[in-house]
């Protein structure tokens, strides 16, 4: 399954970083994003993150250990860095 929804992952969307201005501090903020390589539209992780829960049918837990660890690089021979469970 992490294969997969990797496979998903990398044919339709990019990691990016958004910066924004915090408006208590005044300080930049960077987060995580995604853009979608089709529409140039950017998501959040939480919105993708429910995105994969819904088409994969998997728990909350394992579809946003596989964003983290896709974006850090840390899934390896399709496993996840934690032991996560899928449903």
């Amino acid at each position: 399954m992490v294969e997969v929804i990797v496979s998903h992952l990398e044919k339709n969307y990019n990691k990016a970083i958004e910066t924004n201005e915090d408006i208590v501090s005044g300080e930049y903020v960077d987060r995580k994003v995604f853009e979608n390589k089709f529409s140039g539209e950017v998501i959040d992780p939480k919105s993708l993150s429910e995105y994969i829960q819904e088409k994969y049918k998997v728990s909350k837990g394992f579809s946003q250990q596989i964003l983290d660890d896709w974006c850090s690089g840390k899934i390896n021979n399709g496993l996840l860095s934690k032991n996560t469970s899928i449903d």
